[in-house]
């Protein structure tokens, strides 16, 4: 079965040191035999123009969603089913939900003798960070920036940084002034590495880091932390992956 991935964010989903990670690398590990084709982000072959962001998310990610969508059914390519997955960065996971999918029913509707593929949408709630963070003693207690000095981090992102590790895709709320969290995961992250490193040298970053320790984590542990939008995901693809056996 093939599935066209439209991943929100960068470099997070491409992996920045190594093609190999990133995010499908992470959907090939959750769902075998599986070909995830990915759509978006996609890295320049020069490289990203300064100033210009390498990936979508949001009203962007639609926009972006509904022009590849028709240009590959333009050239008749097929797919058994399209996979968005993008930050929920605390916004309002039905209407995003519900903009993907009609960007997707609104290119086939241009490109006629065509039909609508099923869209799942897949929110890392509040970003990605959250389904590292899901398994931590796969990725942040293994990786060798970090595995020192791990336990420290854990305990100052439960206590000063406000992280509850039993609700992880509940953190923060919608600032309307900066249309996204108030608190940034991934910002919280890199202060908690920061602090107990005392240096800038192995702060968390997230182009850097966040493919790699994403090709770390078990996704079945990811799932039983992240029950409200990582694992229905993963059930809506299980799904519509056994009907098309």
């Amino acid at each position: 079965m093939v599935i066209w991935l439209f991943a929100g964010g960068g470099e997070s989903e491409l992996g920045q040191r190594d093609e190999a990670a990133g995010i499908v690398k992470f959907l090939e590990r959750v769902f075998p035999g599986v070909l995830f084709e990915r759509k978006l982000p996609v890295r320049p072959r020069s490289g990203p123009r300064p100033g210009c962001a390498l990936g979508h998310t949001g009203s962007s990610l639609a926009r972006e969603l509904r022009r590849k969508i028709e240009e590959s059914l333009k050239r008749r390519e097929t797919c058994g089913a399209v996979l968005v997955v993008d930050d929920l960065d605390c916004h309002d996971p039905l209407a995003r939900a519900e903009s993907f999918l009609q960007a997707v029913l609104r290119a086939v509707q241009n490109v006629p003798g065509t039909t609508a593929p099923p869209v799942v949408t897949g929110f890392a709630s509040p970003e990605l960070e959250a389904w590292v963070l899901a398994d931590w003693n796969n990725s942040l207690a293994r990786h060798s920036d970090f595995r020192a000095r791990h336990e420290g981090m854990r305990h100052w992102l439960a206590t000063d940084g406000g992280v509850d590790f039993g609700n992880l895709e509940r953190f923060s709320h919608l600032d309307v002034e900066k249309n996204s969290c108030k608190e940034k995961m991934s910002e919280i992250l890199c202060e908690a590495s920061r602090r107990v490193n005392q240096g800038e040298d192995s702060c968390y970053s997230k182009a850097h880091h966040t493919a790699e320790l994403l090709s770390m984590v078990d996704p079945g542990v990811v799932a039983r932390n992240c029950g409200l939008y990582f694992a229905p995901m993963v059930a809506r693809l299980n799904k519509l992956i056994g009907e098309a056996a």
